[in-house]
């Protein structure tokens, strides 16, 4: 071996030491035993608690969280399996398929049973079809001061509009996406309950009225399979940028047909258009529908 060689082997290694800053403030953030906090600064050992005591809270919600979503689920499905049976042990009531319509706020299903009663679907084309007439919960509504209303959600202002115009011009309140989310829930609930039944996805077709149209397009477009179709009227998309972030391909696969009238002070047509329109950007196979006579209504041209 070369004296060079020698002579490199015996150089000694001293050891890598951080400077003494980093290496308290490094200490200060990882977890330690008590007696290693000895060392430590008041300061040091109160941030290391703050964070130690912050990571045990985001774990038992986020614990808390999957708990609930456990329940939910498993409570929906028992739902489902209980309106399921009662509709297999009512005789002569076997479908094919099936209509779910959803009334606006401040409505309930009793109206629409009455006004839709005409509609005929030809059975040798759709089979036996049943209509399913779902009633909002009976809660508090932000637009009409705190009363008691039949609503899927909450709305905190009217008209549904792009823009609240004054001094100056603001962007409307929308809707809380989490009130949403509860009221596709619900639907989902029916949906699921004919499914257990036998009527499947593709072969049920949602539909609303105002916020029952809102709360049918949030559904159709969330949903893991495609629906039969979808029939908005005199609607909107409420929480439409946080939709973009739940569709499915699945979803966006479902024939939409929405219909608006021209003179509807409740919820701006030309909001409605636009919102139609992203939609087909996005892939969505919607046929709008604007009728220059009509309010906010489903007149006899619909």
């Amino acid at each position: 071996m070369s004296e060079e060689a020698s002579e490199a082997e015996e150089l000694p290694v001293e050891p890598f030491e951080a400077a003494p800053e980093a290496a308290q403030e490094a200490q200060a953030e990882s977890p330690a035993a008590p007696d290693e906090e000895e060392g430590l600064t008041e300061k040091q050992i109160e941030r290391r608690r703050r964070k130690e005591e912050q990571r045990l809270a985001e774990e038992a919600a986020e614990a808390e969280r999957i708990r609930l979503e456990e329940e939910r689920i498993l409570a929906e499905a028992e739902t489902a399996r209980h309106v399921a049976s009662l509709w297999q042990n009512a005789a002569g009531n076997e479908a094919d398929a099936a209509v779910v319509w959803l009334h606006h706020q401040g409505e309930t299903e009793l109206g629409w049973q009455s006004h839709l009663k005409s509609v005929d679907l030809p059975e040798h084309r759709c089979g036996k079809v049943r209509w399913l007439w779902p009633r909002a919960p009976y809660v508090q509504s932000s637009v009409r001061g705190g009363a008691m209303t039949y609503q899927w959600f909450d709305v905190k202002e009217y008209p549904i509009c792009r823009v609240v115009r004054g001094k100056p011009d603001r962007a409307r309140l929308e809707e809380d996406s989490a009130d949403v989310e509860k009221a596709v829930c619900r639907l989902q609930a029916v949906v699921r309950a004919l499914e257990v039944e036998g009527v499947p996805t593709n072969r049920i077709v949602l539909g609303g009225f105002g916020m029952g149209a809102g709360t049918a397009i949030q559904t159709v477009l969330r949903a893991e399979r495609r629906f039969a179709g979808a029939v908005l009227c005199s609607g909107w998309i409420p929480c439409r940028k946080a939709l973009e972030e739940t569709m499915t391909d699945e979803g966006k696969l479902t024939d939409i047909l929405w219909c608006h009238g021209a003179r509807d002070a409740v919820v701006e047509p030309r909001l409605a258009a636009e919102q139609a329109r992203s939609l087909k950007e996005l892939g969505v196979p919607v046929s709008f529908h604007m009728f220059p006579e009509g309010s906010f209504e489903i007149g006899p041209e619909v």
